[in-house]
């Protein structure tokens, strides 16, 4: 006989946030598919009374849950309100599973109480929603409440648990509770394994990642589409090259490389972990190219620094009939960045909106600081950002500041330091290039100063620190390396 599973006392993490499960499950064949959610009829034209109108409404809205729409899902709650119909257990528990999923708690909770007949799968749904934005002690609470109920929790209840720890960065407890699970004989399944690799893969631990599924496969659990999608994920973070052709063979013996969402993972990983060539051998192949996977080859020329390439691509796209969204201008703009394009950075940024109906963001403002910067038209960079209608980020006065600490501009640079201090006050690489600029005008006194208001302000300072240290910045802001740690810890 199984023994009870008995939970410690597991901390509550400080940021709590919404994450769909990553092992659910795509819509068959049969089952309504997100397509008719932007169908121009109104839902409810989906929905009839019939004899079999519960399994059809219940698979309606498990399809509204994953695409995460609360209008959507409202609608069919009112279409039963309107008729006077009381949910049953299939169409009871897919409401609670899709306000839970849309973050409605409160509403998945009253869903819950007023059904009549509740199963194993309209408990879990609650359990799952709980754990997923962070609140362990509700969903615990309700585990004994199944218990009280004479409802044995199986691997589908502890795979909800399992996956709130890890998509909330609590990999060690996910990792705790599946040990706890297999010593009282509950065999942990794909989901269990999948649900703790991508959470890890989320934190950015990719090499954690790796681990779990090294215990997976000792475990003798074969790994899914989905396990494969985020461990491609993981090759990407960490560039790691060989792993993702082991991978990419993986794919090719389980017949995974006709699906898009695969070829997509593909192109990006090898992108990432430096082999374009490759990427464009895959992108090659792709049958029923999507924008998700011309923006993954977008990306990968932009980053290799292709942008000739880029803007072929992108032109080939419109043509083709997809609408570019903002992850293709940062791409295109990320490109005209690494070449020095600064006309037809413009021409993008200016036709993203007018024509192409795509509003610009805080990082297509800071793209474009960046390349304006980096080629010297620090004057026009610092007019850019304060034409721009929102209050403008670190990303873009790091980026005026990376211009001004290779062109020289103190003056320029002073006033971008002062934002990003406000900003970002325990960043030391920001201080630290401030205070590099200060060596090279012979401003030693104030590089000082700059010093003691880092040790005022509790900024890590390292002392010893030298300037064989690595400072560089991304897309977003400064990075200061020591010992191989990033400073504000985005990197290793």
């Amino acid at each position: 006989m199984a023994q009870a599973i008995s939970l410690p006392a597991l901390p509550t993490p400080h940021h709590h946030h919404h994450y769909v499960a990553p092992h659910s499950p795509r819509p068959s064949r049969g089952a309504y598919s997100p397509s008719l959610l932007r169908a121009e009829l109104p839902l409810s034209a989906a929905l009839r009374v019939g004899d079999d109108s519960s399994f059809r409404d219940a698979r309606l809205l498990k399809s509204v849950a994953n695409s995460g729409s609360l209008d959507h899902g409202t609608e069919v709650h009112c279409f039963f309100l309107r008729h006077g119909l009381a949910p049953d257990a299939y169409t009871g528990t897919a409401l609670v599973d899709m306000y839970a999923k849309c973050g409605r708690l409160d509403l998945a909770q009253r869903v819950f109480d007023g059904l009549e007949h509740r199963n194993l799968a309209t408990w879990n749904s609650l359990v799952a929603g709980h754990a997923n934005a962070g609140q362990f002690d509700r969903a615990l609470e309700l585990v004994e409440a199944m218990k009280r109920h004479r409802l044995d929790p199986n691997v589908t209840t502890w795979n909800g648990l399992i996956t709130g720890y890890a998509m909330n960065g609590l990999s060690s407890q996910a990792m705790l509770l599946l040990r706890q699970i297999k010593s009282a004989g509950v065999a942990p399944n794909v989901v269990s394994w999948t649900s703790l690799i991508s959470g890890s893969c989320h934190s950015g631990d990719y090499q954690s990642s790796f681990t779990f599924f090294s215990e997976m496969q000792q475990d003798g659990v074969q790994p899914s589409l989905v396990t494969m999608l985020v461990l491609l994920r993981a090759c990407a973070g960490l560039a790691h090259l060989n792993k993702g052709k082991e991978l990419h063979c993986f794919a090719l013996r389980r017949a995974y490389d006709g699906e898009v969402v695969v070829s997509t993972a593909l192109v990006d990983m090898y992108a990432k972990a430096g082999s374009l060539t490759s990427a464009k051998r895959v992108f090659g192949r792709v049958q029923g190219k999507n924008l998700v996977c011309c923006n993954a080859m977008l990306t990968g020329l932009a980053v290799h620094g292709q942008a000739h390439e880029a803007a072929a691509l992108f032109h080939d796209m419109w043509r083709s009939g997809l609408k570019p969204d903002g992850i293709t201008f940062t791409a295109l703009l990320t490109a005209c960045r690494s070449m020095g394009l600064v006309t037809e950075a413009w021409e993008y940024f200016d036709d993203m909106e007018a024509k192409y109906g795509v509003a610009p963001t805080a990082e297509h403002h800071a793209c474009m600081v960046d390349l304006l910067a980096r080629r010297g038209y620090l004057d026009e960079a610092m007019a850019f950002i304060e034409r721009s209608p929102a209050e403008p980020g670190a990303s873009s006065w790091g980026a005026l500041l990376t211009g001004c600490a290779i062109h020289g501009n103190l003056d320029l640079a002073e006033s971008a330091a002062r934002h990003l201090f406000r900003l970002e006050p325990h960043n030391s690489a920001n201080y630290l290039a401030m205070m590099s600029l200060y060596e090279q005008h012979q401003m030693f006194d104030e590089a000082e100063s700059l010093k003691y208001a880092m040790k005022a302000r509790g900024v890590d300072a390292r002392p010893g620190w030298s300037w064989t240290q690595i400072i560089l910045r991304d897309a977003s802001r400064f990075h200061h390396f020591v010992d191989g740690k990033c400073s504000c810890d985005d990197y290793w």
